[in-house]
């Protein structure tokens, strides 16, 4: 009777350790894809699993601000998180007052510390060896400062039908979105992309927030074309899937056009810049703090 069992023991026992290999290899394979790996990408290149900033998760109101060497006093208390613009974050690097300013800038009366987010423009692509080096140093020196991320950007981030520099572009901005997380793990990176370099699984799982400006309007204020903006809408709510906030901007004018944007992008599910709000009386006295 022994010689008659063994076999389908020893059947069953494959049986089991070829289950268990295949529950291993499909929990690996969902790891990795969470991760950031996508089958159709090179899967040299392993980022770890995307780790949101809750206080992102938390913004209601948002807006852009200018201001050079002084500090911008435009904010309104509902504005969750404030983008300070590349020229006001270049200037701030180089000055040796700005800390006050962040300071400032964060604090709202009576309500909890706003984000204050600094624009790191990358620069283009001119070689194989680029690293980043220079943008490195820069988002060093602004989280110094006290901003709590940065937002890369750059004069076109779109995608490229060179598929090498693609690549090389969502691995810097890999890169640099790991140093701002190891130079402070709270950091908040956010990234400028009217493109397809969102179809990246890999630069998804990167960023915390991602910002679009003009999807509904061209330069010179005419309409885009709806299927156009369908297809970036589309893009965008494959961030959005992934927990991927959008911070959406329209520089339309007139209280009807940007009425009209705001309801628009909000539809999307998108979080409509305050600009795009249509002053009320009460609210001068809530411009400044």
């Amino acid at each position: 009777m022994q010689s008659t069992n063994r076999p389908t023991t020893n059947l069953a026992r494959r049986a089991l350790l070829g289950l268990a290999l295949l529950v291993t290899l499909t929990s690996a394979s969902a790891w990795l894809m969470y991760a950031g790996l996508d089958q159709s990408e090179d899967p040299g290149l392993l980022h770890l699993a995307p780790v949101r900033n809750e206080m992102v998760a938390d913004v209601r109101g948002w807006r852009r601000i200018t201001g050079g060497a002084e500090s911008p006093r435009t904010v309104s208390p509902t504005d969750d998180l404030v983008v300070l613009d590349r020229q006001t974050s270049a200037t701030w690097i180089s000055s040796s007052l700005p800390g006050r300013g962040v300071a400032d800038l964060k604090t709202r009366e009576g309500r909890s510390s706003r984000l204050v987010i600094a624009e790191v423009q990358i620069d283009d692509l001119t070689g194989q060896d680029q690293d980043g080096q220079t943008e490195i140093a820069a988002i060093g020196r602004l989280l110094d400062l006290g901003v709590d991320g940065v937002l890369l950007t750059r004069n076109a981030l779109t995608a490229s039908n060179n598929a090498k520099a693609e690549t090389r572009l969502i691995e810097l901005i890999g890169t640099l979105a790991a140093h701002a997380k190891v130079r402070n793990p709270d950091a908040v990176v956010g990234l400028q992309a009217n493109s397809g370099l969102l179809e990246s699984r890999r630069l998804r799982a990167a960023v915390d927030f991602v910002a679009v400006d003009r999807l509904l309007t061209e330069a010179g204020g005419r309409p885009r074309l709806a299927g156009d903006v369908g297809a970036q809408v589309k893009t965008l709510r494959k961030a959005q899937q992934d927990g991927v906030p959008v911070l959406a901007s329209e520089p339309v004018e007139g209280a009807n056009a940007k009425l009209a944007a705001r309801r628009t992008l909000e539809s999307y599910g998108f979080i409509a810049e305050t600009t795009l709000a249509v002053p009320t009386a009460s609210a001068g006295s809530a411009k400044a703090e």
